[in-house]
């Protein structure tokens, strides 16, 4: 079934597909050349593609990008048979290697208590599975690790100084030492090009984003996702991830949306992008969706409480004023040192020594990653 929904669904949009990512554009004339039709017919694709987050929105009359990395890989995300030349196995990546734990070195320095090396060398790191990362150390020096399918979501706050986006590097390294990409897919959002380092992992189901106006077409994207993956559920009569994946291991893997910085997005264009992510924060328990923001501010001025209310997790850096910190109100943000942090759940909120990533870790990672693949 496609992701898009139409009257009349087109038959050639599969073809489509495939032949804007053979030529990393997407125009009405180029399907017109390859698929020998009309221009409305043409034209009518180009608005399909857009539609399910293949293509980007229109800008004047020059092609438009292609925003999935793979035909194949997208055909097959969204219940299509793949052609028989296309078929390899049930693994999309035969021929991955998840990348050792070796690859962490100890660090000669470290601005922060904790560092990666010794978060990925503790036995619960070992044995946790494959959707698991460390949040960082308790006072007691047991490493507190948790589960996206536990936690779905998660709100990392912090001043601009408190270095909250090293939190991004030790959970993606995290999952990166553990998960297939058949298994675990990225989309990363980061108009401040923090995140680039992770450009052409397989796991990327798109290029980092790192435009504003992109961030709302990947939202709406994971919305059109989300309402396939449910029909899909209700077909097999299953009524979530877990139970569809115990029918069909192999296929929908968990996906996992990373912004930086929340307020970039939310500033260019506050409606769209707070009804989308909502949605997506809402529909996440059943689809396997997850959801991974910083934000310099937590309070509601700046995150909207619509979208804070479906994050009951949440890890705070130091904040100047605990009232920058948001609804939880949580004074002792103001006290806590360089690279402490506070986690907040449905549990009473634990103190952490967080765990600092270096940029040679994520080098080293992301390296054995990209050359796996």
């Amino acid at each position: 079934m496609p992701i898009y929904e139409s009257a009349t669904p087109d038959p050639l949009f599969e073809e489509a597909v495939r032949q804007v990512c053979r030529f990393d554009r997407a125009s009405s004339s180029l399907l017109q050349r390859r698929l020998q039709i009309g221009y409305a017919r043409a034209a009518r694709l180009i608005d399909d593609l857009e539609m399910a987050g293949v293509v980007e929105s229109s800008d004047g009359s020059s092609a438009r990008k292609v925003l999935i990395r793979s035909a194949k890989e997208f055909l097959e995300n969204i219940g299509v048979e793949p052609k028989k030349e296309e078929i390899v196995s049930p693994e999309t990546y035969p021929h991955y290697e998840i990348p050792k734990t070796s690859l962490i070195k100890k660090p000669m320095e470290n601005p922060w208590k904790k560092s990666l090396f010794q978060a990925v060398s503790d036995p619960a790191f070992k044995k946790a599975d494959g959707l698991s990362f460390p949040l960082g150390f308790t006072d007691k020096g047991e490493l507190l690790i948790k589960n996206l399918s536990e936690i779905q979501h998660l709100a990392i706050g912090g001043n601009a100084m408190s270095q909250k986006e090293v939190m991004l590097d030790t959970i993606l390294t995290s999952l990166l030492l553990k998960e297939k990409p058949t298994n675990l897919k990225l989309i990363l959002v980061d108009s401040r090009r923090y995140l680039n380092y992770y450009q052409n992992l397989p796991h990327l189901l798109t290029p980092v984003i790192n435009d504003s106006d992109k961030t709302v077409s990947a939202l709406e994207w994971l919305k059109y996702e989300q309402d396939r993956r449910l029909k899909l559920f209700a077909e097999s009569q299953k009524r979530d991830l877990l139970g569809y994946k115990k029918l069909f291991p192999w296929k929908l893997p968990h996906i996992l949306l990373v912004i930086n910085n929340i307020s970039d997005s939310l500033l260019y264009s506050p409606v769209q992008t707070e009804d989308c992510l909502t949605q997506v924060l809402r529909l996440a328990p059943r689809t396997g969706i997850h959801v991974v923001f910083t934000a310099n501010l937590l309070a509601t001025s700046s995150v909207p409480n619509l979208i804070q209310s479906e994050i009951p997790s949440k890890l705070f850096f130091r904040y100047i004023s605990y009232i920058d910190a948001g609804p939880q109100k949580v004074k002792e943000v103001e006290s806590l040192g360089k690279g402490e942090t506070i986690f907040v759940s449905e549990d009473a909120p634990q103190k952490l020594d967080s765990i600092y990533t270096s940029e040679e870790d994520v080098k080293a990672v992301v390296k054995a990653a990209t050359a796996s693949k």
